[in-house]
């Protein structure tokens, strides 16, 4: 097997240097840094270990957009971590192009939007290709992430051979036409695009996409997940004022609209007022997308001063928690304390925490919007209720108040069907398709 080099360009950087984390892996002399949220570094970079340990991979370039962070960054396993900058004005521009293409993809209300923010979109994948290309020499194969950098295939044309992964929704239908046949032209530049779920595979077929296309399903390493000890799980108690017989609701999600907290809520509020000792546990901030140009970071901040007066006009203030970002640690005893993990987005092209969820042996109650509701059986690995239906979700959580032994049996076949859904099992399907973009390049 050949040792090989590969480029990985996200638009979300692998850890975020905002001074909120600590020193880690990536060195103790670095400003403080952490993790970034979210779904795509959690899979890239077990991903990445994967390959490496495999033999396939020598070496990692892996760049994404994070003004102000090192320009470069060692991590173990020959990754190096690069990051593009932008000017303040440009990136305002971008975020609002990113936003924009954003609700097309999610059938949502077209946001305000010029051809100077779309020439800003176009800029930040030309300075993408042209790092990326800094290394054409010794590059073997590209791995780009998702509809933010989808120009980077064609930019990067006869240097190098270019794999997409999609990560987003892709429902033809949703989409306004327009939109929808240049992300079908530039998707078809690259080489293969890997998307995350059947529905999505299938929306793009019927779109006439006439490229490349393997269905992948998202994947999260059990191993990055840690256990919990009885003590760590009652300090969460203590700092969240638990008491250890109520039951929790969980919701990991970044503050969006789409994510349907609001939902969450006013079908918790249907149940609490008959089974006070409940509590919903909101946790989530912003995109990274809110450090860039400010967009979203009104969007996140908007949303959850909504969220409150809903559940002040509910009457529900005291039982949800809004529990921000926190951290890994943290957020391992709260999967491991909650009864029930609620994935509530009408649409979503996978999302993982029904995964991580799994890795906790706790039950998952997702929406049938969801990419991950394809791998979850009602009733055996987890519950699912229709998109958007309120009393539906509502009945489903009060299935976890009375039926503790089908809570009990889900979570336990859900910790069984994880294994199907981490980088060892997946990868030799990733790894063909890389292959298959390699063999098929000749300069």
């Amino acid at each position: 097997m050949t040792a090989n080099t590969i480029l990985v360009s996200t638009q979300t950087p692998l850890m975020r240097f905002d001074g909120e984390g600590q020193g880690g892996p990536a060195g103790a002399d670095l400003p403080s840094h952490r993790l970034s949220p979210g779904g795509v570094c959690r899979m890239v970079l077990p991903t990445l270990a994967n390959l490496r340990s495999q033999g396939w991979m020598k070496r990692a370039y892996w760049y994404s957009l994070q003004p102000g962070a090192p320009a470069e960054v060692d991590l173990p396993g020959d990754i190096q971590l690069r990051h593009v900058d932008m000017p303040a004005d440009e990136l305002k521009s971008y975020g609002r192009s990113k936003e924009k293409l954003w609700a097309d993809i999610h059938g949502l209300p077209s946001q305000p939007f010029s051809g100077e923010d779309f020439r800003q979109y176009a800029r930040f994948n030309a300075r993408t290709a042209d790092a990326l290309l800094e290394h054409a020499d010794e590059l073997d194969v590209a791995y780009i992430h998702d509809f933010q950098l989808l120009q980077v295939g064609a930019l990067l044309g006869l240097a190098a051979p270019c794999v997409l992964r999609w990560h987003v929704p892709f429902n033809p239908k949703l989409i306004p036409p327009y939109t929808r046949n240049w992300m079908l032209r530039v998707m078809e530049d690259f080489d293969a695009v890997m998307v995350s779920t059947r529905r999505d595979l299938q929306g793009l077929m019927d779109a006439g996409f006439k490229g490349k296309a393997r269905q992948v399903y998202p994947h999260i390493e059990a191993n990055d997940w840690p256990d919990t000890t009885p003590n760590q799980v009652a300090e969460l108690e203590a700092k969240w004022n638990l008491k250890p017989t109520t039951t929790v609701f969980l919701l990991v999600a970044r503050m969006d609209p789409m994510k349907r907290q609001d939902l969450a809520i006013r079908a918790f509020a249907k149940i609490h007022t008959a089974n006070p000792d409940t509590r919903l546990v909101l946790v989530g901030n912003g995109s990274f997308s809110s450090k860039l140009g400010g967009t979203s970071k009104g969007k996140s901040e908007e949303w959850r001063n909504k969220l409150q007066w809903i559940t002040a006009e509910l009457g529900v203030t005291n039982a949800v928690t809004f529990a921000h970002w926190v951290p890994d640690g943290l957020l391992a005893a709260a999967y491991t304390r909650a009864n029930a993990v609620l994935l509530t987005s009408d649409i979503e092209g996978f999302g993982l925490t029904p995964l991580e969820a799994w890795r906790y042996g706790r039950a998952p109650i997702i929406s049938s919007g969801c990419g991950a509701a394809e791998i979850v059986t009602d009733r055996i690995n987890g519950l699912i209720f229709p998109a958007g239906d309120e009393a539906a979700l509502a009945s489903a959580m009060m299935s976890i108040l009375r039926d503790r032994a089908m809570v009990e049996r889900v979570g336990e076949a859900g910790r069984a069907t994880l294994p199907l859904y981490t980088a060892s099992r997946v990868n030799p399907t990733i790894r063909d398709i890389l292959d298959e973009a390699i063999l098929g390049y000749d300069r």
